[in-house]
């Protein structure tokens, strides 16, 4: 059996790399800050009116 890897696809020595969106560690999967309060910002949207100006604004600072 032959093994070939291309060395630009190798992650070799990280102490965590981003794959999918999850940041991947020696101590499992986590999810990127960034899509954490995505997904608690949008749970509020229901009782934020207008949410779509308050998030757009809320993204560009």
């Amino acid at each position: 059996m032959e093994l070939n890897v291309k060395l630009e696809k190798c992650w070799l020595m990280y102490q965590s790399i981003r794959y999918a969106g999850h940041i991947v560690t020696q101590h499992g999967p986590e999810i990127h800050f960034d899509r954490q309060f995505l997904g608690f910002a949008s749970y509020y949207r229901r009782f934020v009116r207008n949410f779509v100006g308050v998030w757009r604004t809320c993204c560009m600072t």
